[in-house]
């Protein structure tokens, strides 16, 4: 059984005899607090990291010409075992596979592999020492599958 009870911007649900209070930003008791049932009785994710076991996996697929000026179709990937997340940074999977990026990048522009001027994104620089620094020091493999073209490109 699932009893609500709106508190201003508060909803207190109890649900199989536990409560757990959570912020509505904005709620009201008007829209029904109904609508909120799902986000009372979920888990606070903040705590679930080691309960979870597996793996996430990032990828991108990209389509393009080659260097052989041939179309060409590839997916680059990264994967990351969210127990060896946990253990190794005390971050779940996800978070460490988002906040990971910026950091190799960041160590790159310090080390001077990577410079230029102006405003510029990822795609302009070399991503051989990016995949490097992540599969070396970060001990975080990915991967690259090259895919048959697809027709009409």
């Amino acid at each position: 059984m699932i009893s609500l009870l709106a508190e201003g911007d508060w909803l207190l649900a109890r649900v199989r005899h536990q409560d757990r209070r959570v912020l509505i930003e904005g709620f009201t008791a008007e829209e029904g607090p109904e609508s909120y049932v799902v986000a009372a009785c979920l888990p606070d994710p903040a705590f679930l990291g080691d309960a979870m076991h597996g793996k996430t996996c990032a990828g991108l697929w990209v389509t393009g010409l080659g260097k052989d000026g041939k179309q060409c179709e590839v997916y680059l990937y990264h994967v990351v075992d969210n127990q060896d997340a946990m253990r190794d940074y005390g971050a779940q999977c996800v978070v460490w596979q988002t906040a990971i990026n910026p950091v190799v990048a960041l160590e790159l522009l310090a080390a001077g592999t990577w410079s230029g001027a102006g405003v510029l994104g990822p795609e302009a620089f070399d991503a051989v020492p990016f995949l490097d620094l992540l599969a070396g020091d970060y001990a975080s493999p990915w991967g690259l599958t090259e895919m048959p073209a697809s027709q009409g490109h």
